[in-house]
């Protein structure tokens, strides 16, 4: 019975965002490295946790790299949060995006219109990334903090690779990071240049080899 009442509560929570409980009620906005491990941090706390993140995945982003440079599919690096905390029982994961923080009525506003209401609020929504000031730079370099980046990415190399119009000059690829995934991604760049049987052939006027690509 008491299963029953605690699952009916949750549903009027995930649809309201309000509900009564004894325990505080903690807000965890964030299903990254961050909101994981302070979601963990409380599994066998007296308290009511909510987990919200706009996508339905935990992310490890120090492989996003692997994905674009098609090393990797989507699935190898990404799990859903849900499965992820099947056994912890006080925490409740809803998919939506925070939009607002009202600290002093200690409620957030979802991009639905409805709202969440807390006891205790942790933000851990993680970072993205910077042009220092120029953002025009975004539409020629995009950058890699989510799968969509990464994709965007690797449909930008595959096109480039197999287009007719990039046959001639040679493509140039301009790789500006200082982490080490950079370096592993140069050589995959560098390794794709070899010709060989996987080369591009376009619009049947002769092999375009990979080998026409020059990085810097």
């Amino acid at each position: 019975m008491a299963g029953t009442v605690a699952a009916t509560v949750r549903a009027v929570a995930a649809t309201t965002g309000e509900w009564w409980t004894p325990r505080p009620r903690v807000l965890i906005i964030g299903g990254g490295f961050g909101g994981l491990e302070a979601a963990r941090a409380l599994a066998k706390a007296p308290v009511d946790i909510t987990l919200v993140d706009k996508t339905n995945h935990h992310l490890f982003q120090p492989l996003l790299y692997q994905v674009a440079t098609a090393g990797l599919a989507a699935p190898a690096i990404a799990a859903p949060i849900r499965s992820l905390f099947r056994s912890q029982g006080n925490l409740t994961t809803l998919l939506a995006e925070v939009v607002q923080i009202d600290a002093p009525g200690q409620r957030v506003l979802l991009s639905d219109g409805s709202s969440l209401v807390f006891d205790h609020l942790i933000v851990a929504a993680g970072a993205t990334h910077s042009y220092f000031g120029h953002d025009e730079w975004e539409q020629h370099a995009p950058g890699l903090k989510t799968l969509e980046d990464a994709f965007e990415i690797r449909r930008r190399v595959t096109y480039c690779i197999g287009s007719p119009k990039h046959q001639r000059p040679p493509l140039f690829i301009r790789i500006t990071a200082i982490w080490p995934p950079s370096a592993i991604t140069r050589r995959w760049l560098t390794s794709a240049r070899r010709p060989g049987p996987s080369d591009f052939r376009a619009g049947g006027r002769g092999g375009f080899g990979y080998s026409r690509i020059s990085i810097s």
